[in-house]
């Protein structure tokens, strides 16, 4: 019986324990600088701000405590602030570094200025505090916070007393400069096709994703070396910015083409890293069409963006994405993503290694389309390209005018003559061709078929058709040509 009673005291005694500790007072670190979601490090050459804030303590006339700290060669004290214990507050604030050691010591006293007796103040905010980083912090560190000797003065029914505060370190990562090699955009250490879905996974970050930070390089370069850049506040992503403008856009994939292949021993990140992320992949579901989207460049190029206008798509008709042509010699990479809201898609197409492509007319790549039961046909058309050549140089690219798969001669012709619009169709077409208008917008105007026998096809008044820019297209089963004409009131 006497055990049994022993036991029960023991546990009520443990019980109330954990009560009073699962209720005891908290010192702790609230960022004021940034949101929840950026609060977990700080960046070089910024200020960030840190309220010193008590969680359950009631009736307190004031706070001490010493707050530990690491880094302190790189991260100042650059002011202090009473923010708590109201109008008649005063405080006592000392900061002292140790410079062998890298470390700092603030001692803090906050005092309400008021008497015992009355209530004071419960879960203070005691004190804010602005800490500046140097540009030398290094990246991907840790800076560590700690309390210590911290204790508050509360009134009771009986008069005051001093109670200790306890508290758990807090650690901040430092973001600071990073060495970005351009095209390596997972940090690995190798520019391969696994940094074209490392790019296509954080397309649209950048200067229009706020409130997330992110920098452009100084005297950005896309040449094969290290060049030093703040890190984002995704840190992650800074890598995938290999033009170093700041944002992540499509062109960033043309600078995997220009320096594929390439390798640096400062590796950043595992590889492993990429290794998750799938190649972009489109299989052409059973009924659908490949498209294909010429273009006429000036140079020879290694790797090209385009916009394709999707507005004219049929309502019953679905894009299903891109596949590649053979534009490039050797391996090659593509990748393509729609934008639901702007109705366009964006391609980009890159040689993996140092296949060139030629001056000629030629086939960018393959617009994979589900045509609806009254669907008609679909002409992709450009909004914008640009292409990049071995040496770097970015140069706009314009739809072709017309394509010979075969040889990349232009022979099919458009005349008007006679407020007439007539079509003098290339000989390379053996037998019946299908011959289809659109307008600018890739809207179909008509469509028929031919016979070769025929030389020259009328194809429609003039009048018909008002100012603007009009594409005809003359294919068959093996052969495409797309010509241009410009109608002029």
């Amino acid at each position: 019986m006497l055990r049994k009673i022993r036991y029960i005291i023991v546990f009520t005694v443990s019980l109330l324990v954990l009560i009073i500790n699962g209720h005891s007072q908290e010192l702790k670190l609230k960022r004021t600088d940034v949101d929840a979601t950026r609060s977990s490090f700080v960046t070089a050459t910024y200020i960030f701000g840190i309220d010193v804030v008590v969680d359950s303590l009631k009736r307190s006339n004031g706070v001490t405590f010493e707050l530990h700290y690491t880094k302190a060669d790189s991260v100042i004290l650059s002011g202090t602030q009473i923010i708590g214990f109201g109008p008649n507050a005063t405080s006592i604030v000392i900061p002292i570094i140790d410079t062998l050691a890298q470390s700092g010591v603030i001692f803090v006293g906050v005092l309400s200025g008021d008497t015992i007796g009355v209530h004071g103040y419960d879960n203070p905010s005691v004190i804010h505090l602005e800490f500046a980083v140097s540009p030398s912090c290094r990246n991907v560190s840790d800076l560590i916070f700690r309390f210590e000797n911290a204790q508050a003065v509360v009134n009771t029914d009986s008069g005051g007393k001093i109670v200790n505060i306890k508290s758990s370190p807090v650690t901040y990562k430092v973001h600071g400069f990073i060495d970005v090699w351009p095209g390596d955009a997972d940090g690995n250490g190798i520019t391969d096709i696994k940094d074209v879905s490392k790019i296509g996974l954080y397309l649209g970050f950048g200067s229009f994703l706020k409130p997330v930070r992110s920098f452009k390089r100084h005297s950005a370069s896309t040449n094969w070396f290290g060049q030093s850049v703040l890190g984002w506040d995704s840190l992650d992503v800074t890598f995938a910015d290999c033009d170093g403008n700041g944002d992540i856009t499509v062109t960033d994939m043309l600078i995997i083409a220009l320096n594929f292949n390439k390798t640096h021993n400062i590796a950043q990140k595992e590889s492993s890293a990429a290794q998750s992320l799938e190649e972009y992949h489109v299989i052409a579901p059973p009924g659908s069409i490949s498209v294909p989207i010429y273009v006429n460049p000036s140079e020879e190029f290694i790797g090209a963006t385009a916009t394709i206008d999707l507005t004219s798509l049929p309502d019953d008709a679905k894009f299903i994405g891109f596949t590649k042509s053979d534009i490039f010699e050797g391996k090659s990479f593509i990748f393509g993503k729609i934008s639901e809201v702007e109705k366009t898609a964006q391609l980009v197409v890159g040689a993996a290694g140092q296949g060139l492509t030629s001056k000629d007319c030629s086939i960018l790549a393959y617009a994979v389309i589900e045509p609806g039961k009254h669907s008609s046909t679909f002409q992709p058309i450009l909004r914008e390209a640009m292409g990049m050549t071995s040496s770097g140089f970015l140069f706009p690219m314009e739809q072709a005018l017309s394509v010979n798969e075969e040889n990349g001669t232009h022979e099919s012709q458009i005349i008007i003559r006679q407020n007439m619009v007539y079509l003098k169709i290339s000989d390379m077409f053996h037998n019946s061709a299908e011959i289809s208008i659109f307008d600018i917008s890739g809207n179909l105007i008509t469509k028929f078929n031919s016979m070769n026998s025929i030389s020259e096809i009328n194809l429609l008044s003039a009048e018909q058709l008002c100012s603007g820019t009009y594409f005809v297209q003359i294919s068959d089963k093996s052969i495409s040509e797309l010509v241009k004409f410009v109608i002029n009131r």
